[in-house]
Parts: structure tokens; sequence; C-alpha cells
């Protein structure tokens, strides 16, 4: 029996109270850290959840995907344009549920901007955790990697995506190397003690 006051949770274990969909979501206290690399042959979604993508830019990402020997499954809507978003709130949606009805649960963001947390309400969150659905990339689709490990899914990838990064060779290496599970347990990120300094001695200062 709840005692009395007790919050309330929901099917993914994250704190619920009133309105709280309104202010956002809450994570579990204790989230996944299992990483699922891309296996030979598993195909790879390419959806546009943001803002209208350059398509010499997409061109250009895609060959460099369908160099890796995955499949592609390209979203309707990645060459739409609606004003600063890659067609409307339905058509992105529509997107995204397309490439993982089609099997796929590896998904590259083809760009970002402004538009994925217009989607976040309306998208089934838990579904996708379930399905073991993992995104590629950063600036607004952050919101969707946050949303999916809150929802109790597997580790997300802050990344480059297939438009706006990918093409460099070493973003490119470096992507790879980690869906490939090649970079597990080495050390991602080395910060200039110096630079680091300098930067708590500007913050302060301020």
């Amino acid at each position: 029996r709840a005692r009395k006051g007790a919050r309330k949770r929901n099917r993914v274990g994250c704190a619920h109270r009133p309105g709280s969909a309104r202010r956002g979501m809450r994570y579990r206290s204790s989230m996944s850290s299992r990483f699922v690399p891309l296996a030979p042959g598993e195909p790879i979604g390419v959806v546009a959840l943001s803002g209208p993508v350059d398509r010499e830019r997409l061109a250009a990402g895609l060959a460099v995907l369908e160099g890796w020997g995955n499949p592609l499954i390209l979203a309707p809507n990645l060459e739409a344009s609606a004003g600063y978003l890659a067609g409307d709130d339905a058509a992105r949606r529509a997107g995204l549920e397309r490439v993982v009805g089609r099997g796929a649960k590896l998904v590259i963001a083809a760009r970002g901007g402004y538009g994925v947390t217009r989607l976040l309400p309306s998208l089934p969150l838990e579904e996708l955790a379930s399905a073991g659905v993992r995104v590629v990339g950063c600036s607004d689709v952050s919101a969707l990697l946050n949303a999916l490990v809150a929802a109790g899914g597997v580790a997300q990838i802050h990344g480059p995506m297939a438009a706006a990064g990918l093409t460099r060779p070493t973003n490119e290496r470096r992507l790879r190397s980690v869906l490939s599970g090649g970079l597990a347990g080495s050390v991602l990120f080395r910060f200039d003690a110096e630079r680091v300094g300098l930067l708590v001695h500007v913050l302060d200062s301020a």
C-alpha cells in the first residue's frame, strides 16, 4: 500500500506528479549503461527530425555510410522543407517511425537545429526504448537521446550526423569505432591541463 503523499511511478520508473509532462521527465535513479554495437549487415536508418537538410551534404554523408557496407533505410522526408523544418511535425515523426518499422535499430540524424523537442510528446518513447533503438546525433537531437535513456533505453550516441560532421575523416573513423564497440573501455576524451586551469581561472574571475 502506498504511503500517503508518496509519488506515483509510471511504467518506466520515472517519478511522476500531476503536470510533470509539461515540466519534462525525470531520470531513473539507475540508468542503463548497456551499449549495443552495430552488427555486420545491420540496417542503418537516416532521419530528418530537425531543420531542412542540405542535399549535397546529405549525399556526401550517405556515401560515407554506404561505404560501411550496411544497408541504409532513408526517411521519406529527408529532402522535405517546411520553413525552418524538414517537413511538418507529422512528416518528421513519420520518418522516424518508418525507418524503425522497416527494421533499423540504429538511427543517425541527418542534422540538428530545431524541431526534435516539438516531437517528444507524441513519440512512442517507451516502445522505442524497449525495442533497443539507439540514435546518433547532437544539437537538439540530444533531447531525444536523453528521452530514450530516461525511458529505460540502451546507451545512446552523441556524435556527428549524416549531413553535419560525418564526412570529416576523423569523425567518421571515431564514430565507426564507437559503433563497432572498438572503443569500449578506452579513454574517449583527454583535456589539456593548462587549458582547463585557464578556464577555471576565467570562470572564477567572472
